[in-house]
């Protein structure tokens, strides 16, 4: 095989696993902090008027974002995932690098790295579930990387 072939044979095999972890980890009630990474793995989030299983795990194309529904709520127009942030928890994609971006709400674990909006990253060391704050703001929880 040449370096093309081996290259389409990796992406489709990623592809593949992010498939395997997104259903492992479809419905469960406290999913990892980290399943941002199988993203495109989980059923797309559409607005159809239709209630919103609890603990059901979406993709959201337009902010590219993971969020799992953690109180029913209907699939409205006006109550995307980014907006009805009592509703979702986020579950945010690492960069290449495996750095985590901040996002209101989401979850933290132990050892994962993050993005601060000031451009740092930090590495969590206490575990949250929803995460209010930038890591900046929150030395329990985080130290700086380096």
């Amino acid at each position: 095989m040449g370096y093309i072939e081996d290259a389409e044979r990796l992406i489709e095999h990623v592809k593949q696993i992010k498939q395997t972890g997104a259903g492992a980890t479809q419905g469960q009630a406290d999913p990892p902090a980290d399943i941002g990474i199988f993203a495109n793995g989980y059923p797309e989030w559409v607005q159809d008027d239709g209630l919103e299983p609890l603990n059901h795990i979406y993709y959201y194309p337009k902010t590219g974002i993971v969020y799992q529904c953690i109180n029913p709520i209907q699939r409205y127009a006006h109550y995307t995932p980014d907006v009805a942030t009592n509703n979702y928890n986020p579950y945010p994609e690492p960069d290449a690098d495996g750095v985590f971006p901040y996002v209101y709400g989401m979850g933290v674990k132990i050892g994962m790295r993050e993005r601060d909006p000031n451009g740092k990253v930090y590495v969590a060391i206490q575990a949250m579930t929803k995460q209010l704050n930038p890591p900046s703001e929150l030395a329990a929880i985080f130290q700086i990387e380096g």
